[in-house]
């Protein structure tokens, strides 16, 4: 008998491009007992093959370009064979194989293009690691162009999300407002001075409520935790997460992912990293009243707050994204008020330079919700008097994807589409990594949402156009607070147990400090998710100039300490 096929990877039969169905007769047996076929898929497709005619045993496998089996079909005697699997683009071989005896056979092998799908929502890591680089592709229908990493270290995040590339393109978060609701921020720090918010309408030092919001002298944003307007850091959390947002792009020290937007900072917690709900929320409103395009809550507690939950949706109702921690104990779903994601905003996991879930990460849970994740184990940013550190926790990866909504609410700005908030956000979880495609946008006429519903219970529906009006939100009610429970953070990637947050808090309406007794009943406490990282990474690492600060960073020659 004739052989057309080779007996190795290395000789292979080339059948080019599987596009539709292609035949082959041959032979195997004693003297040939293998034959290959090599081809060749350019689009993720539904792969089938069936050897059929047979007198005696042959099998069946599908392997992968470097020979790795990935199928196979080995019935009895001459029974047909037959392999279907779904494959991406790429290089395949078939592998006719003599089993026992000699014997003619027919081989077909047929591939067609899988149609598209949707988003797929895990209850380990949502919709996966979130990626600016694609959703803003999507939303311009272009394709940016790849660059090389260009940050490794403490900074790895920013080519993980493809910021470098968006930047490539010209958006740097340029006129969009951050709020950043935590510690507060050094204002002062010469990585941040450039880009902190100031509300123009004040007048600085005069004792009067010039612009008539409702708090004296606001021009760098408010302090919840303590009823007044004096919003630096003393803590370091707060000027971390802003540094992820908003460093600036100055040839020292670190880049934010929109490194030209504007941080508003708004204390809702104390000195040592704690607070209330009450305090919270009243934040949540301030800013979104106060021109914020996004609110970063790296915070959380473990029970759910009606007052938070309200002010959340009265942010997202206005246009601004709220995109929240979720939560530091390693359990399997989030912590609050990252739960709220089930129907407004955004939750954030933290994932490590080689994409994995760290471990003390909450995960996305059952629920369905708007859960991502990106960048959250030793990520290096700024802290209170020019100084740097290298912290871990779901509160780092929040300001990636915070930075990521900067970017993607500029670049729908600027070209005119005018998506609501609840589009754009739908469009950062339908080009995450779980989606092996998302649906298309091609001009500003084109159908955004389809398929799964979007924050909502109940049956899937179809967002057509920008401007579209969503289905009303789902409500739901919580039972009375509770306080938090102690909880477990993490340094690199392995949890250690550590206490509850601190319990003294001021109450964000009259200052009044509250005795720890008082706090179960005047509002649940809120700390950080993180804070305790604080404490124990400068414990274990010393001053700050004891780290590497030039590790990852871009070109620089030194960083300031």
């Amino acid at each position: 008998p004739g052989d057309g096929a080779g007996n190795s990877l290395e000789s292979a039969r080339d059948i080019g491009t599987l596009s539709g169905s292609q035949s082959f007769s041959d032979w195997v047996g004693k003297s040939d007992r293998d034959d290959f076929y090599r081809f060749e898929i350019t689009e993720a497709s539904q792969f089938s093959a069936t050897l059929e005619g047979l007198s005696a045993d042959a099998d069946l496998q599908l392997l992968s370009s470097s020979g790795t089996v990935l199928a196979s079909s080995t019935n009895g005697r001459s029974a047909a064979e037959t392999i279907t699997s779904s494959l991406d683009a790429g290089t395949y071989y078939a592998r006719v194989y003599r089993y026992r005896g000699n014997t003619d056979y027919d081989l077909t092998v047929a591939a067609t293009a899988a149609p598209p799908s949707g988003p797929t929502f895990r209850s380990t890591d949502g919709y996966g690691e979130a990626s600016v680089e694609r959703a803003i592709e999507r939303l311009l229908d272009v394709s940016l162009a790849d660059l090389s990493d260009r940050f490794s270290g403490g900074l790895y995040g920013l080519d993980r999300l493809g910021a470098p590339e968006v930047w490539n393109y010209g958006f740097t978060g340029e006129g969009m407002v951050v709020a950043v609701l935590d510690t507060g921020v050094d204002r002062n720090h010469a990585d941040l001075d450039g880009n902190i918010w100031t509300n123009n309408l004040e007048i600085a030092g005069n004792g009067v409520d010039d612009d008539g919001n409702g708090f004296v002298d606001d021009v760098y944003g408010w302090n919840f935790a303590g009823n007044n307007n004096n919003t630096l850091d003393v803590n370091g959390h707060g000027t971390h997460v802003a540094g992820s947002i908003a460093a600036e792009s100055n040839g020292f020290g670190v880049t934010g992912v929109a490194y030209n937007a504007t941080i508003m900072p708004v204390k809702v917690l104390g000195d040592s990293g704690s607070g209330t709900y009450q305090g919270v929320a009243y934040g949540i409103r301030y800013a979104a009243d106060n021109g914020a395009d996004v609110i970063n809550l790296s915070l959380g507690g473990g029970s759910g707050d009606s007052n938070v939950r309200n002010a959340i949706e009265y942010a997202w109702g206005l246009g601004v994204a709220v995109v929240m921690a979720a939560g530091n104990e390693g359990a399997a779903s989030t912590g609050y008020p990252a739960a709220y994601a089930s129907d407004w905003g955004i939750a954030v996991g933290a994932i490590n330079n080689a994409g994995e879930l760290a471990s003390f990460s909450n995960r996305a849970g059952s629920t369905v919700l708007d859960y991502v994740t990106a960048a959250g184990v030793s990520v290096t940013s700024t802290t209170p008097g020019n100084s740097y550190a290298t912290w871990s926790g779901t509160s780092m990866a929040t300001p990636q994807v915070a930075g990521a909504m900067a970017l993607l609410i500029e670049a729908n700005r600027a070209s005119g589409r005018n998506l609501s908030i609840a589009e754009l956000e739908w469009l950062l979880m339908s080009t995450a990594s779980n989606s092996s495609s998302a649906t298309q946008l091609s001009g500003a006429g084109s159908t955004l949402l389809t398929g799964p519903s979007f924050q909502q219970a109940g049956p899937s529906f179809q967002q057509a156009g920008p401007g579209a009006s969503l289905p009303p939100a789902a409500s739901s009610s919580e039972s009375p607070a509770t306080p938090a429970p102690e909880g477990a953070s993490d340094l690199g990637d392995a949890a250690s147990p550590v206490g509850s947050a601190e319990a003294v808090a001021g109450n964000a309406v009259t200052a009044e400090l509250l005795s720890p007794a008082l706090i179960t009943w005047m509002g649940t406490p809120l700390s950080s998710d993180d804070w305790m990282i604080t404490a124990m990474e400068r414990s274990r690492s010393g001053a700050d100039d004891g780290l590497d600060l030039l590790t990852g960073l871009r070109s620089r020659s030194r960083v300031a300490a």
